[in-house]
């Protein structure tokens, strides 16, 4: 079979002989998704970079960096690429000394460069017929059009530096996996897609992507582009803040669930602010209520609110933790299952609210203590307050885990009572910023209320982070296990404490006492 890419070799050998500026812009392959998302994100990613935030075990990128480890031992005897982005070229010399010697089967993180574009391939597989096989591997369960324009870029700048591909592949985490005694087994935890003919597809339009991305590149100043939408499609732009700054408090982007179309149109004839949107522009209940709350600059409360809050003795206020890591941590467990590890609870009797907690110690499946404490916690009568639909979802999936604690587990579900929708429906300040969340909610219903005091642990993504350095060991130099826990327990601690002070709030609300 000839190789895929053969339509390209006359382009491919009139650019080869091209020299390149020592410090003329390069793209990279992230560089180039980045250009296909927004020329202003790229050339700022060059010329006026953000400065990575420190990558620490659990965060995704760490984690992908794990899953791209685990997949090297699907090809015995390969042969692993160093250094770093300052060592590239000493990486490109290294790989063309693999490419020649033939009892090389595999080269991980080859380095390639070419019309001032590298890459770093995961996996290159050297086939009997002298062509390579390029496996790009990716922490996610499936194909993404994102993966596709990875692949076609490698292809073409591996074409260019003078191999063969003879077929381009996804290999991706499978979800079926069950995590046996033995630990994992990549055989398993790993399928493969073969994008071959898409990438096929797509190839013609890379080197004139190429060439728009080194004019853009060459700009003496980043281009204009106005923030939306695309910011987030497919990755969150790292300059987000900065092409927004100068946005009003009101700015539209933050009218809950405006429409694109909506959005554009408002843009487009000068509306910035939610207060400027034209009373006769088409706008849900919900939309419509925000404004009101903008032009008044106070808190706007439905009067449907009292009816909607259930009657009580005692109750609880309850949070949990978990993590979803794609490398399953216990025997039975499968890729990206979650695995309730922590919970708080704040119940109120009387006027009073007594505090309980609970944290895994993650060295084995946390499922049966955490269910076991909880429902020894819970054994009171009332209602018990959430913030999400979070939490009865991950209770589900405990009872189906663990069938003989099912009936008390689906009691528990059966009491929960979630405020989130309630707030939503009910409720609407400026300061919330078209959010419902507790984070946005608490600090105006209850200003007493403020996550500013955490330290380390200060959001979910922090706490599934850290719940998966305590699980592997993976501390950092300067952090305890100790530490590590105390900063967990305050976060979750907090979570119920605000969801208690907003549900007092709310209760004030409903009585007709007024807002301060």
């Amino acid at each position: 079979m000839e190789s895929i890419w053969r339509s390209f070799s006359r382009i491919l050998k009139s650019r080869r002989s091209q020299t390149v500026a020592p410090r003329a812009p390069q793209l990279s392959k992230s560089r180039y998704l980045t250009g296909l998302q927004c020329e202003r994100r790229l050339w700022l990613s060059w010329h006026d970079p953000e400065r990575p935030a420190p990558s620490l075990p659990g965060s995704i990128f760490a984690v992908g960096h794990e899953v791209g480890s685990l997949a090297h031992d699907l090809f015995p005897n390969g042969v692993l690429v160093g250094g770093g982005p300052a060592e590239f070229d000493q990486a490109v010399k290294e790989t063309a000394g693999l490419v020649a010697d033939t009892s090389v089967k595999a080269i991980f993180e080859a380095a390639f460069v070419f019309e001032r574009v590298r890459v770093r391939a995961d996996i290159m597989e050297r086939l009997d017929d002298g062509r390579w096989a390029l496996h790009e591997v990716k922490s996610s369960t499936g194909l993404k059009p994102e993966n596709l324009h990875d692949l076609m870029v490698q292809a073409y700048v591996i074409e260019g530096s003078g191999l063969k591909i003879a077929s381009a592949n996804l290999v991706h985490i499978n979800t079926g996996y069950v995590r046996g005694s033995a630990g994992i087994d990549p055989r398993g935890l790993f399928s493969t897609v073969d994008a071959t003919a898409e990438v096929r597809a797509g190839l013609a339009d890379v080197p004139m992507r190429i060439e728009d991305m080194h004019r853009v590149l060459a700009l003496p100043q980043a281009p204009q582009r106005r923030p939306s939408g695309h910011c987030f499609k497919p990755y969150e732009c790292e300059f987000w803040s900065r092409c927004t700054g100068a946005k009003p408090a009101d700015w539209i982007w933050y009218l809950p669930h405006l429409r694109a179309d909506q959005f554009a149109m408002l843009d487009a004839t000068g509306v910035e602010s939610i207060r400027d949107i034209p009373d006769d522009f088409s706008l849900t209940g919900k939309q419509r209520r925000v404004v009101q709350a903008w032009r008044a600059g106070e808190l706007v409360v439905q009067p449907s609110l009292a009816a909607r809050l259930p009657a009580y003795e005692e109750c609880g206020y309850l949070d949990f933790e978990t993590l979803s890591p794609a490398l399953p941590l216990f025997e039975g467990s499968r890729p990206y299952r979650r695995e309730a590890a922590q919970w708080s609870l704040h119940r109120r009797r009387g006027g009073a609210l007594q505090h309980t907690e609970f944290l895994a110690d993650l060295r084995e499946d946390p499922a049966r203590s955490f269910a076991q404490t909880l429902l020894s916690t819970v054994a009171f009568h009332g209602p018990v307050f959430v913030y999400s639909p979070f939490e009865g979802s991950v209770l589900r999936e405990l009872a189906e885990k663990l069938p003989d604690l099912s009936e008390e587990i689906n009691g528990l579900r059966a009491r929960l009572f979630d405020l989130l929708p309630l707030v939503r429906a009910h409720l609407d300040h400026p300061a919330f910023n078209g959010s419902s969340s507790i984070k946005a909610v608490a600090p105006v219903l209850a200003p007493d209320v403020t996550y500013d005091v955490l330290d380390g642990v200060a959001d979910g993504a922090a706490a599934s982070e850290a719940l998966y350095r305590l699980a592997t060991g993976q501390l950092q130099s300067d952090e305890s296990e100790a530490s590590l826990r105390r900063g967990l327990l305050d976060y979750c601690k907090l979570d119920t404490f605000a969801l208690a002070r907003v549900h007092e709030a709310l209760e004030k609300l409903a009585a007709g006492e007024t807002h301060q």
